[in-house]
């Protein structure tokens, strides 16, 4: 019972001792969340929020629709963690998908290393207003009532000679949009003056025929204050994409660059590197809506270092979108590969096989990472004496595509060449990657110490059956040696017995030989008497 208290204990202990552990893996921590949800219909505001917890910070908001904003809190020797709260807000003109990243750093109060890297995403589907719909919302089928007198009067047409009936019409009300440019009708004949709209037209809906005239069930609309008919089947109630707000691009492509990540057209920012000797940028940007203008700006002059160019697309409502491509320039010229002039003899990878598919004469490369993370250890080994080699973009990943540059030049400064990774990053867990690293680690350590214990709980038991069966043993031989004894104080007892037997029938047979010798004794004396007599008688 002792040894089981003493256990228990030990196990309290280390439950306590992990849950410590564990909740105190990582005190700051950032969320990023939209409100009201992920989902919300054209003209709705969103807010997107930033919450948390830390010492400091260096965080960054970005996405389609918004600028981009920072948000710090500069790290100093006694800072103790405080609430994170920013947030920023957008308001949706068109249906489509719109991404936002929060990317950055945050920083523990007990934390002394770099801190956390954060990489968090919020998609938003904004869906267009539902329209009330029309009613009837299907074409009506008419059942004919046999007893009934038809209330329809022939007419003809005139030009074909064709008898059409005139419909009855049922009230309805609602919005409905044209499907395709089509005619509207004076009349629901099919032969009767006609006025050419538009796709996409709006019309108020006022009646629907009750049958079909023509193969068509015809809708009697208002437009432009006047009645006027139509066939069902070229007007539909969902209100048709606005073309005079879109300011999208339908294609960006840069000659001879390569964009990351990969274009689409809801994904404003995009980041590109070029060699020294290149100080335009020929750029190609065709708008979804032809009605769009677009402008190109910073494309030109390019500086070594940074450069922003700016291509703004501006629907024909007015409204403008910006597409932003950061350029970096090289600070030494980039030469093409030639197998007599400089180039990497081996480029490795820490944790990744890379060194097998490498070629010293294939400048690009694409690699594709399965676990999300930050930075990369590259090794890169020149085919030149005393050349440099400078890595850029090797750090800072982000969930999705980054570029990695090898930059190799020769020790006199003339040769250069660029080797470029193209580095795929999954997205991350909602944790960060130390953190899990750490949740293995204790579950680890927990497995291990299970193990420990289990071994230990086994020892004791074997030991406490061990002292139980040697206690059964001593009570075996203590009552084997009370048997014993008594048996053998038995045995002491029948044989007593039996010497008392001896001894009673030794004098038994003792007083029997005493009482024939007294007999032959008298018979003697007696004998002897008898012969005295005789002679004493002759």
């Amino acid at each position: 019972m002792k040894i089981n208290k003493k256990i228990g204990f030990l196990l309290i202990l280390f439950l306590i001792f992990c849950i410590t552990f564990s909740v105190k893996v990582k005190a700051a921590t950032v969320s990023f969340d939209a409100s009201p949800n992920s989902t919300v219909t054209v003209g709705t505001t969103v807010t997107i929020k930033v919450t948390g917890t830390a010492a400091s910070w260096d965080l960054y908001i970005q996405g389609d629709g918004i600028e981009k904003k920072s948000i710090v809190e500069l790290p100093n020797s006694s800072a103790t963690n405080k609430s994170i709260s920013e947030s920023v807000s957008f308001t949706p003109t068109k249906a489509g998908t719109y991404n936002f990243t929060l990317t950055g750093t945050i920083i523990d109060e007990n934390d002394e290393l770099e801190g956390t890297r954060v990489n968090k995403t919020i998609t938003i589907t904004v869906k267009e207003k539902e329209q009330p719909t029309p009613t009837p919302t299907s074409e009506p089928t008419s059942t004919p009532t046999p007893t009934s007198t038809p209330t329809a009067t022939p007419t003809k047409t005139g030009e074909d000679n064709k008898t059409e009936e005139t419909p009855d019409f049922k009230n309805a009300s609602g919005k409905v949009y044209t499907t395709d440019e089509v005619n509207l009708r004076d009349s629901w004949s099919t032969t009767s003056k006609a006025t050419r709209i538009a796709k996409g037209t709006e019309l108020t809906l006022s009646a629907t025929s009750t049958k079909k005239v023509n193969n068509y069930v015809w809708y009697r609309v208002t437009y432009n204050g006047q009645t006027k008919y139509i066939a069902s089947n070229y007007i539909t109630t969902t209100k048709p994409e606005d073309d005079s707000k879109n300011n999208n691009l339908s294609s960006l492509t840069v000659s001879g660059v390569t964009l990351l990540p990969s274009f689409n057209k809801d994904t404003c920012f995009y980041e590109a590197t070029v060699s020294k000797d290149v100080t335009k940028l020929d750029i190609k940007a065709t708008p979804e809506n032809k009605d769009s203008t677009v402008k190109i700006e910073g494309n030109e002059n390019l500086k070594e270092g940074e450069n922003i160019v700016k291509i703004t697309v501006t629907s024909k409502d007015g409204t403008s979108k910006i597409y932003t491509i950061t350029v970096k320039k090289l600070e030494e010229e980039v030469i093409t590969n030639n197998d007599e002039d400089l180039k990497l003899s081996k480029l490795e990878i820490l944790g990744v096989n890379f060194e097998d598919g490498f070629n010293p004469d294939l400048l690009s490369y694409e690699l594709n990472l399965s676990l999300p993370v930050t930075s990369l250890t590259i090794t890169a080994t020149p085919n030149k004496e005393n050349a440099k080699v400078e890595i850029i973009g090797n750090e800072g990943f982000v969930a999705g595509e980054n570029l990695v540059t090898v930059i190799v030049t020769s020790a006199d400064g003339k040769e250069t060449v660029a080797y470029q990774i193209k580095v795929t990053v999954p997205e991350e867990a909602s944790e960060p990657v130390v953190n899990e690293i750490m949740f293995y680690v204790i579950c680890a350590i927990v497995i291990v110490v299970a193990i420990i214990i289990a071994v230990i709980v086994f020892i004791v038991s074997k030991a406490k059956n061990k002292t139980e069966k040697e206690d059964i043993d001593v009570v075996d031989k203590k009552n084997k040696k009370k048997e014993n004894r008594r048996l053998e104080y038995q045995r002491i007892e029948e044989e007593q017995i039996d010497d008392d037997k001896i001894d009673e029938e030794e004098e038994k047979e003792k007083e029997q030989t005493l009482e024939e010798d007294e007999i032959e004794e008298i018979e003697y004396k007696k004998e002897t008497a008898k012969n005295r007599r005789g002679k004493h008688s002759n």
